[in-house]
């Protein structure tokens, strides 16, 4: 009996081992199973990474046309509504391509049809400036430049009889630097400096609030010698020809006396 117990006894353990070996080679057969599930969701996404790659490599570039067209039109804002502060730092021919469209249009041959209120608070009208060499300024009393008035009423005093005048707007857009009311301003330039030539009512020069003539002049000379499409700063000067076109753009920095051959030339001119 013990041998036959003995007998028995083997072929379960085979078959036990049968039965792990089903196992191992069950669970290998699992194993080779999620192997062959997940190859096919290699391929998938690698379907997928290069379905974008070629949707972006023939699609519609979005993000580098904004990439270039965002920083410029920020930067054609800030020159609109900031221009004192933005403008030295602007190629010139980027404001006025981008902004001109969205202020009102001056012809340039319109400077003679154009008028102001003077300080006084009458209405001025160019019409009265045809046949006559114009010096515009934009000036300020309390600038570093404001003894430009002085030489400003030299060159009114002296080429006023040959047909030249001097027409002066004051404004308070850089430094703050015409805070007084139009009397006041009337006062100080008269008393201080002899103006008789034609003073404006306070005004500006740059911007959506410019009056109409400094847009018709940056608009003829956007550059200046000052490379500079909106008015730099106080005592800008800009001479317009007989014939009513502006012909010469002069930094803050030029005297007014060193006009003079430049003034006489354009006297000459019929």
């Amino acid at each position: 009996m013990p041998p036959k117990a003995a007998s028995t006894a083997k072929p379960r353990a085979k078959a036990g081992g049968e039965s792990t070996s089903k196992s191992r080679s069950g669970a290998g057969a699992v194993n080779a199973g999620d192997g062959a599930t997940k190859a096919p969701a290699k391929r998938t996404r690698k379907t997928k990474a290069a379905a974008a790659a070629d949707a972006s490599k023939g699609g519609f570039p979005v993000a580098a046309v904004l990439a270039i067209l965002v920083p410029v039109i920020a930067a054609a804002a800030a020159a609109y509504f900031f221009p004192n502060l933005i403008a030295p730092y602007l190629p010139t021919s980027l404001v006025p391509s981008i902004l001109g469209s969205l202020l009102p249009k001056v012809e340039l041959s319109e400077f003679h049809k154009l008028e102001a209120i003077d300080v006084d608070g009458n209405v001025f009208k160019f019409d009265q400036l045809r046949g006559k060499v114009v010096l515009v300024a934009n000036v300020a009393s309390k600038c570093s430049y404001t003894p430009q008035y002085a030489g400003l009423q030299d060159l009114y005093a002296r080429y006023k009889d040959k047909g030249f005048e001097v027409v002066a707007f004051p404004s308070n857009e850089f430094g703050g630097q015409e805070p007084g009311e139009n009397k006041e301003i009337k006062g100080f330039a008269a008393d201080g400096y002899g103006v008789q030539f034609p003073l404006m009512a306070k005004t500006n020069t740059n911007g959506p609030a410019a009056h109409p003539v400094f847009r018709l002049l940056t608009a003829a000379l956007p550059n200046g010698k000052d490379r500079q499409p909106n008015i730099a700063w106080n005592f800008e000067k800009f001479i317009i020809s007989r014939n009513g076109t502006p012909v010469e753009r002069h930094l803050s920095t030029t005297r007014p006396k060193w006009l003079q051959p430049e003034i006489e030339k354009w006297l000459e001119e019929v």
